[in-house]
């Protein structure tokens, strides 16, 4: 099995950030985001609480597609997640902004 570090990475930031307020709120207003990579797919979903699986979504408001390793970089903060976008490292469909609010979120719950 293939492992996929940046579904690891995602679960242990929004398992922090259920302790701060402001940034769960700030998730629950962007719905719920397919990420699509090299090493598979997992979701991030409001439901009450962040949920975090591994598989697809069907009601994706934003899908980011990517190799496994540049997520990783994005989540961690050494690549810059508008460089990444710009340069084609990440692709994304559907809703850019929620895609921002997403990158704003994880920044503030690392």
């Amino acid at each position: 099995m293939v492992s996929m570090a940046s579904f690891d990475t995602i679960r242990g930031i929004l398992e922090n950030a259920k302790g701060k307020p402001e940034v769960m709120k700030e998730l629950q207003n962007i719905g719920a985001v397919q990420f699509d990579t090299d090493a598979g797919k997992f979701f991030l979903k409001y439901d009450g609480d962040v949920i975090v699986e591994k598989g697809a979504v069907q009601d994706a408001r934003v899908t980011i597609s990517c190799a496994d390793a540049v997520l990783e970089d994005v989540i961690k903060g050494v690549l810059n997640p508008v460089q990444a976008f710009i340069t084609g490292k990440i692709k994304i469909t559907g809703d850019l902004a929620a895609a921002q609010r997403l990158v704003s979120a994880i920044e503030r719950a690392r």
